[in-house]
């Protein structure tokens, strides 16, 4: 199974820059998307997911703000959106994606930036320990578990 995680800043620029050759050039089974910034209504009319294929689209309230997509040629269920009981329970920002595919699970993350605000990098900080308790769980099983997305963590200060 190909699997590619992209932060596309934004879909419906992505689809304008050429989103569909690229997609078709790559020819992954599942795209898993972030910083989406699109409710569906927004989406081009004339856009589509790429042939034999299906979408889920997890946007923030906000328009044009962070939310998270999975799109897969593979049998795609839907197991949830956002963490239960966490500080957004919501999932307002459209942050988590939780996705089955056959026997594997996917979790497709857009962390928050905590770099603009000393209060957002707190809130950052605590949505990250309340992330990793709510991943934690997916690893006891012999299942697989693939995390990906764009964690907004940066390894040296020259990563940013």
């Amino acid at each position: 199974m190909r699997i590619v995680t992209w932060n596309v800043n934004g879909i419906r620029a992505a689809i304008r820059k050429g989103f569909d050759k690229f997609v078709e050039k790559i020819d992954a089974d599942i795209w898993m998307l972030q910083e989406v910034r699109c409710l569906p209504e927004q989406l081009p009319p004339k856009w589509a997911p790429p042939a034999n294929s299906e979408m889920i689209l997890h946007p923030a309230e906000k328009k044009g703000y962070s939310g998270v997509s999975t799109i897969s040629r593979v049998e795609m269920k839907e197991i949830g959106r956002g963490m239960k009981g966490s500080l957004d329970p919501e999932d307002s920002e459209g942050r988590v994606l939780v996705t089955q595919h056959g026997d594997v699970t996917l979790v497709n993350t857009y962390l928050p930036s905590g770099s603009s605000k000393e209060e957002r990098q707190r809130y950052k900080e605590d949505w990250m320990a309340q992330w990793r308790d709510f991943i934690k769980p997916m690893f006891d099983s012999d299942k697989p578990v693939i995390v990906a997305g764009d964690l907004n963590i940066a390894h040296t200060e020259n990563d940013i």
